[in-house]
């Protein structure tokens, strides 16, 4: 039920320092149908293809069809600027939970971007902090 909940209102973080939707830690959510909200969607979709790639890259050596990350299930534990103030490079560091079949988490994983002026944006670090147990009915994607 409180996964369901959180999809529910789209618990996407992106206010550096507030926190993220983890276990049983609080989160912060912006009011909805808000333009902090609208910004926040914008900049997760921005973000969603290399998210992807790096999530992809994991999990190729650890199932036998990728996961899935919904942008919902992002969530922005710190943004820095580099620089001062109005300089236009970011450190972004994001939480995700992938999942197969019907909402099955199969990880918890950290990712480190770096984002310059242009958009460019790499991938600094990648960490994955967490495997969830899948259910007996899902074992058969894992790789041996």
């Amino acid at each position: 039920m409180k996964r369901f909940l959180s999809v529910l209102v789209l618990t996407i973080i992106f206010t550096a320092g507030l926190g993220f939707r983890c276990e049983a830690e609080t989160h912060y959510t912006p009011p909805m149908k808000s333009r902090e909200e609208l910004y926040q969607d914008i900049f997760i979709s921005l973000l969603s293809p290399q998210i992807e790639k790096v999530i992809n890259n994991y999990y190729k050596n650890v199932l036998t069809s990728p996961p899935i990350v919904y942008p919902y299930d992002v969530y922005i534990e710190k943004v820095e600027r580099i620089g001062e103030y109005r300089s236009f490079e970011f450190t972004v560091i994001i939480k995700v939970h992938p999942i197969v079949g019907p909402h099955i988490d199969v990880g918890l994983d950290r990712v480190t971007f770096y984002i310059d002026g242009s958009g460019n944006v790499k991938v600094r670090k990648f960490e994955h902090l967490k495997d969830y147990e899948l259910p007996e009915h899902y074992k058969h994607i894992l790789k041996h």
